[in-house]
Order: structure tokens, then sequence, then C-alpha cells
């Protein structure tokens, strides 16, 4: 574990990473309720940030960090980790579907498996949808984790329409909890643009915290949970306060104090 991650910002005070928070599968059913449906980022260019610790990266199971799938069950998304389906596991993967076309969906792993069995360590993970180039993007730890090309005659990101708002931890599955993540989750943040190389490196930055409203693309910052380190315990337990400046706090689902430690990466 690398202890106290901070970085000096731009007025001299000191940015940290201090606290993350555990989803675990023997426990209740854990997961953070957003309050938004982000119908409006997942019509165009998104990117899923997150520094996440797996238990285990190479189950049978596919682990969803965000996902949403609608009641017509034609729009969905969704990022996480692929499961051991006896071919290349441990890989990130999405999915993104909308109902434009029959059967328009849509699924990209990265192109070679990057977490061990039994993982048990931090990495930096970004999912992202690039319309400029119609590509799906993995970058782990800062590094390009390959790329997959779709088809625009097989999918209108402008159609995407949901009333189903995301979960973390978990897919919302029209109001169900499926493929559960096990492991904890440290500053998630999501973008409505795609991150690029460099843009990868800048968020990765070097093992250290990282302040997302301090940068080029900090007006692209559509939700940013911290887990622990702005508006998890206290008084206001219970909700996670989202700290992109657009209001949208979550909601604690079975999380509780004792999930929130300071492991963090």
């Amino acid at each position: 574990m690398f202890t106290s991650r901070r970085i000096t910002s731009l007025n001299g005070s000191k940015f940290q990473d201090n606290f993350s928070t555990e989803f675990n599968l023997d426990s209740t059913n854990e997961y953070i309720q957003t309050s938004s449906t982000y119908q409006s980022v997942f019509r165009g260019s998104w990117s899923v940030v997150a520094w996440i610790k797996a238990e285990d990266a190479q189950t049978t199971a596919n682990q969803k960090i965000f996902g949403s799938r609608n009641s017509s069950q034609e729009d969905w998304f969704y990022v996480g980790i692929e499961q051991n389906d006896g071919g290349n596991p441990g890989k990130l993967r999405t999915y993104y579907e909308t109902n434009n076309i029959a059967d328009s969906g849509l699924s990209s792993d990265m192109s070679s498996s990057y977490l061990a069995d039994g993982q048990g360590e931090w990495i930096h993970c970004i999912w992202s949808l690039d319309v400029s180039d119609n590509l799906f993007r993995f970058h782990v730890n800062g590094i390009p984790q390959g790329t997959s090309n779709y088809n625009t005659a097989d999918i209108d990101e402008t159609a995407f329409t949901t009333d189903i708002n995301p979960d973390i931890g978990r897919e919302n599955n029209n109001g169900s909890g499926s493929d559960r993540f096990d492991g904890k989750i440290s500053e998630f943040t999501l973008y409505d643009v795609a991150m690029k190389d460099n843009d990868a490196m800048t968020l990765y930055n070097g093992r250290e915290a990282f302040d997302h409203k301090d940068w080029s693309k900090a007006q692209n910052v559509a939700l940013w949970f911290r887990f622990g380190d702005s508006g998890m315990v206290g008084a206001d337990e219970g909700a996670v306060k989202d700290l992109s400046g657009n209001g949208n706090n979550g909601t604690q689902q079975n999380v509780d104090a004792g999930d929130v430690s300071g492991d963090t990466p």
C-alpha cells in the first residue's frame, strides 16, 4: 500500500486520498445508488475512471464497477472486469447498447489479460467510448491496453435512452442488482469525454492523488465520488457527496462506516 498519497494543488493546499470503500460479497448487498441516469453523458463520448482493488479478478462471473440496464432492456451499459470463462480472464470490459437498432449491443475487452488471479492490488482503470473515432479504449495504470472499433451502422449513441440510474459496485438491472464487484474502490469519476493516452498518464499521476477539478478537463467531470475522503462518514453518513459540482449525490446501500478504510492506492 502506498500511504498518504498527495499532491500540491494550485492554491498550495495538500490534496490527499486517504480512504476507500469496500464492497464485500460475503456480507449484505453493498453498492452506491446514484441519483441521475446520466443519459446525456452516454449519448456521446465518455470515460469512467477509478482506482480498484479486486479481491479476485478471475472469478466465474463478471464483476461490474458501474452500470445500468433500462426497463425496455434495450439501453444498457456497464464497465467492469471480464469473467474467467476459459479464455483470457482478468481483462477490463465495456458493454454498450442503444435502442435504435435491434441487437445493437457492443462489448469490448482490453487486448490482453492484466488483472491476476487473486489480484489483491490497487490498479488505476479507465474505460472509454470515443465517438470521434468509434473506439472503445482501455488504460491501466496510465498505459494504453488496447482499443476496439465499433461500426456506426450498428449503433447510434444519440439514441441512448434510459429511466434507470446506474449503480456503483454492481449493475442496476431495471431495479435489481447483478454481477457485484468484490473489492475496494477509491476516487470514482465519470467524464463526458473520452480519455486519450496523454490524459490517462495525467490521471494516473504516478500513483499520486489527483484532483479531478484542477486540470484541463475539469469542466467535463459529470460525477466524482471520493469514497470516504469527502462526505461518506460523520454527520452526513449515508450520503455520498458528488464533488463534480453537479449536485448528484449518491446513497450508500448497506455500506456503513466499517466499510470505509485507510487502504488506498
